[in-house]
């Protein structure tokens, strides 16, 4: 659905800082369904705020075009961490896993308790936590990135019924059968 760059943000007296900007693939820019889902996304994940969570700081649209800007995160996903345990011969370090494991369970448990200005629950599942959308910084934190197809009270858009989003092979057997998911399907 998107492409995400490397970016700097220059300010006044020498003030950089380096972000992600996840940006719509032109061939999709006009079609609103996906203009939406970027906006949805946006609108919950700049909510969330939690050090294992990737921060979103800016949502805009410049010539038409709609961007998304997160903090950039100086590491590679757990998927890329896994593979190359593998083929290291050595396999994952048991705590290795587990610390990742423990980040991106608090980071999840953050987007579950996420409430509105009245306390009362959004309902957020993130229906697509996998290995990818999990960054492992290189300064040993891991933050839950990509609430995308994220489900939270008050979106845009909504799936469709048998409309099945995520990773397959990471589904709980709810996301699987299209019923309805709640945060246990993240678990």
């Amino acid at each position: 659905m998107a492409s995400v760059y490397l970016a700097q943000l220059e300010g006044s007296h020498g003030f950089e800082r380096w972000v992600a900007v996840k940006v719509i693939h032109p061939h999709l820019t006009g079609e609103r369904r996906f203009a939406n889902m970027l906006f949805d996304e946006a609108r919950v994940a700049a909510r969330i705020h939690h050090p294992n969570v990737c921060a979103v700081l800016d949502f805009g649209e410049e010539d038409g075009v709609l961007y998304l800007v997160m903090e950039y995160l100086h590491g590679e996903s757990f998927s890329s961490a896994m593979r190359r345990a593998w083929k290291g011969g050595e396999g994952m370090d048991p705590w290795f896993a587990a610390r990742v494991t423990l980040d991106a369970a608090m980071g999840l448990h953050a987007a579950h308790a996420l409430t509105d200005q009245d306390g009362q629950t959004l309902g957020v599942v993130h229906r697509d936590v996998s290995p990818q959308n999990i960054q492992v910084l290189y300064e040993g934190q891991s933050k839950v990135v990509d609430f995308g197809i994220a489900r939270a009270k008050g979106r845009i858009t909504s799936t469709d019924v048998g409309e099945v989003k995520g990773k397959l092979s990471y589904m709980s057997p709810e996301q699987v059968r299209s019923q309805t998911v709640d945060h246990h399907a993240d678990v």
